[in-house]
C-alpha cells in the first residue's frame, strides 16, 4: 500500500477528515452570517485546491494526513454557506425547492462523474494526476466565486423589510423585532410543520443511510452475488443517476404534494426499497430497479429538508442566524455518515454484508413513522386550540 499505510493509518486518515468537517461546518456557517459568503466560499474552495496540491506531492504519511485534513476543512465551507445563500436569496416557496434541488443535483453529478472517471484518470495519469487537475480546477473556481457571487450580506435589513421581502414579527417580551426570512406560506405547508430538531436527527440517519449504500453496495454485490466489480460499480452508478434525477424533480414534487409530505414519503419508500435490496440483491435486474427507486426516493429528502430549514432562517436583534443552522445540520450529516458507516462495517463482519442495508432501511422507516406521528400530534393540538 502507498507509503506503507495499513488499515489503522487509513482509519486515522478518514476519521481525521470527518472530525475536521464536524468542527468546521458550524463555524463556517456561523461566520457566514457576519462575513460575506463569497469571501468564505472562495477561501474554502482555495483551501481545497491547496490541499490537492499537498496530497499530489506528498512524500510521506504525515504530509498526506495534512492534505486530507485540509481537504475536508476546505470542503466544509461549501454546504452550510451555499445552502444558506440560496435559501436567503430565494423568497418563493416553489423556487427555493427547485433551486436547492438543482444545487444538490450538480453536487451528485460531480460524485457520479468522479466515480465513473477516477479510475480512468488514475490509469492514464497515475495517482497524482487527478489531484493536480482538481487543484487547478479548485483554484479557478475560487476566483470565479469571489468575482461573480456578489455581496449577499450587504443588502441592508431595513431595505428588505421595506420591500416586503422580510415580514417582521414583534417580540414584546424583549423589545426586539424578529425578522423571518421567508413569508409565512414558505414556512408551513398544508400537511403540517415539523419541529427543527427532527430535521437534525433525520439528517443524521438519512446521511448515514446514503453512506452505507454508497460504500457497501460494491462489497455486497461483488463478494456475495459472485458478480464482477464492474457490475457492482454499474449498480452504484444507477443509484447515483437516480439520485440526480430526484434532485432535479424534488421542487416540482413539493409544489404538487407539499414539501413535508414529500419528505416523509421519500423516507418511507427509500426504507422499503433498502430492505428489499438487502433480501433480493442477488437478482441483479431487480437489484438495479430497487436501487434506482431507493436513490430517487432518498434524494428528494435532502434538498427539501434544506429548503424547509432555510425557510426558518431568521434575524434576531439585527443578527442573521441562517448559516449557523445549516452548519449544525451538515455537522449532523457528517456525524451520521461516520457513525453509521462504522457500524455497518461491524455489522457486516458479524451478521453478513447485507445486514447494514436492512438496518438502514429500518432506521429510515422509523423516521417516516416518527414524522407522521409528530405531524398527527401537532395537527391534533392545533385543532384542539380552536
Amino acid at each position: 500500500m502507498l507509503f506503507g499505510i495499513g488499515y489503522v493509518q487509513l482509519g486515522i486518515l478518514v476519521a481525521s477528515g470527518y472530525l475536521a468537517t464536524a468542527i468546521v461546518q458550524p463555524l463556517a456557517g456561523h461566520y457566514s452570517d457576519r462575513v460575506e459568503p463569497r469571501l468564505l466560499l472562495a477561501l474554502g474552495i482555495g483551501v481545497m485546491g491547496v490541499s490537492a496540491l499537498i496530497i499530489g506531492y506528498a512524500a510521506d504519511y504525515a504530509t498526506l494526513l495534512l492534505g486530507a485534513i485540509l481537504l475536508r476543512t476546505g470542503s466544509s465551507f461549501y454546504h452550510p454557506i451555499a445552502n444558506s445563500v440560496v435559501s436567503r436569496t430565494t423568497r418563493e416557496r416553489s423556487r427555493v425547492d427547485r433551486r436547492l434541488g438543482i444545487q444538490s443535483a450538480f453536487g451528485d453529478l460531480g460524485a457520479l462523474f468522479v466515480f465513473l472517471g477516477a479510475a480512468f484518470l488514475y490509469s492514464l495519469l497515475s495517482w497524482k494526476g487527478p489531484f493536480l487537475i482538481f487543484a487547478l480546477l479548485d483554484i479557478a473556481f475560487a476566483l470565479i466565486v469571489y468575482s461573480m457571487l456578489g455581496d449577499v450580506n450587504a443588502v441592508s435589513l431595513s431595505s428588505q423589510i421595506e420591500s416586503g421581502q422580510l415580514p417582521v414579527k414583534n417580540d414584546s417580551s424583549n423589545g426586539k423585532g424578529d425578522v423571518v426570512s421567508n413569508i409565512q406560506s414558505n414556512k408551513i405547508g398544508t400537511f403540517g410543520r415539523m419541529p427543527t430538531f427532527f430535521f437534525f436527527a433525520a439528517m443524521f440517519i438519512s446521511a448515514g443511510a446514503y453512506a452505507v449504500i454508497l460504500n457497501f453496495t460494491n462489497l455486497l454485490i461483488s463478494h456475495e452475488s459472485g458478480s464482477s466489480i464492474v457490475t457492482a460499480n454499474l449498480l452504484v452508478s444507477v443509484w447515483l443517476a437516480a439520485f440526480v434525477l430526484g434532485d432535479f424533480l424534488c421542487g416540482e414534487l413539493a409544489r404538487r404534494f407539499d414539501r413535508v409530505r414529500v419528505i416523509l414519503i421519500g423516507y418511507f419508500f427509500s426504507a422499503i426499497l433498502a430492505i428489499v435490496f438487502s433480501i433480493r440483491f442477488q437478482d441483479l435486474s431487480l437489484a438495479a430497479l430497487v436501487l434506482a427507486g431507493n436513490g430517487f426516493a432518498l434524494s428528494i429528502t435532502f434538498p427539501l429538508s434544506y429548503s424547509e430549514l432555510g425557510s426558518r432562517s431568521y434575524y434576531s436583534g439585527g443578527s442573521l442566524r441562517s448559516g449557523m443552522m445549516f452548519g449544525i445540520l451538515f455537522a449532523s450529516q457528517v456525524a451520521g455518515s461516520a457513525a453509521l458507516t462504522y457500524l455497518a462495517g461491524e455489522m457486516s463482519a458479524v451478521f453478513g454484508a447485507s445486514s447494514p442495508f436492512t438496518a438502514a432501511g429500518f432506521l429510515l422507516l422509523g423516521l417516516a413513522v416518527a414524522g407522521i406521528l409528530v405531524i398527527a400530534r401537532s395537527n391534533h393540538k392545533t385543532q384542539g386550540s380552536f
